[in-house]
């Protein structure tokens, strides 16, 4: 479980971003699902990539859904940045690539992988700050890290 302290305004704040960042992004996520032409417009225009393009539209949500409910929760938050981040960041990539094979202008593109660099400067800050990466005891985070104590008199 993730354990950003709610009794400072900076923990509140962490907590509060990613929760609702985890939450835009499931409903991003199902939303996308819910489209029957995102899996066309990510596949089209790829040439002789378009199955694995085509593939990647149905699991963009997959990993869009995953990664929100993991956020949202403040489980496993490993597995969040990974699914959040694989997802988000292959936005730009495909969009991109996708003016290089099919020739799509780059005014069309390049809004919307604009609007994916925010999402995954959201994400950063989604990551960072909602959790310490330990287990919490008391209001404190213990991450596991042991001081060395070779060569110390006690």
């Amino acid at each position: 479980m993730c354990c950003s302290s709610i009794h400072s305004p900076k923990g509140i704040f962490r907590m509060l971003v990613r929760i609702g960042f985890g939450l835009s992004l499931l409903f991003v996520g199902i939303a996308h699902y819910r489209d029957a032409s995102f899996v066309h417009a990510v596949g089209s225009g790829l040439g002789s990539l378009e199955p694995l393009g085509t593939l990647w539209g149905y699991l963009i949500p997959v990993l869009f859904v995953v990664g929100g409910v993991l956020l949202t929760l403040g489980l496993y938050m490993d597995y969040a940045a990974w699914a959040a981040g694989l997802g988000l960041v292959s936005l730009p990539a495909g969009l991109m690539l996708k003016s290089v094979i099919s020739g799509a202008s780059l005014g069309d593109t390049m809004p919307a992988a604009m609007n994916a660099f925010i999402w995954i400067l959201v994400l950063g800050i989604a990551v960072k700050g909602g959790c310490c990466g330990g287990m919490c005891s008391g209001g404190s985070c213990d991450t596991g890290t042991m001081k060395k104590t070779a060569g110390k008199k006690k």
